[in-house]
């Protein structure tokens, strides 16, 4: 479970990215980049904390090595700075794609009376 988690910051991003793309939303992209960053260091906290008391429940009184929790976080928290930008930019260059070719397809201007001196 607490594998899915990690990567719900960067699926989040892909929604929201699409909603923009589709103009559903008014997101700028760089917000919508700086929600995923921020969920995505706190899923991978949330993670983190999951197998600590995954193990420490099998534990029953012996200690415990939290290198599966932190494993856990440095997973979570290197999945979402790669994703991220990635998808940032990969957004952008669509946008940036979708907006040109609709300039492109823009009808053109014709002049009227009031238009023309």
């Amino acid at each position: 479970m607490e594998f899915l988690l990690l990567f719900a910051a960067p699926i989040l991003q892909i929604i929201l990215s699409v909603l923009r793309l589709v103009r559903k939303i008014a997101l700028p992209l760089f917000i919508i980049f700086g929600i995923a960053l921020f969920s995505g260091i706190i899923c991978s906290f949330i993670a983190m904390r999951i197998v600590l008391d995954a193990m420490s429940q099998e534990a029953h009184g012996r200690g415990i090595c939290g290198m599966p929790a932190m494993a856990a976080l440095f997973a979570g928290v290197f999945i979402t700075f790669v994703t991220t930008p990635l998808i940032a930019i990969v957004s952008y260059f669509i946008n940036r794609y979708v907006q040109k070719t609709a300039k492109a397809k823009a009808p053109a201007v014709i002049p009227n009376k009031s238009t023309i001196l």
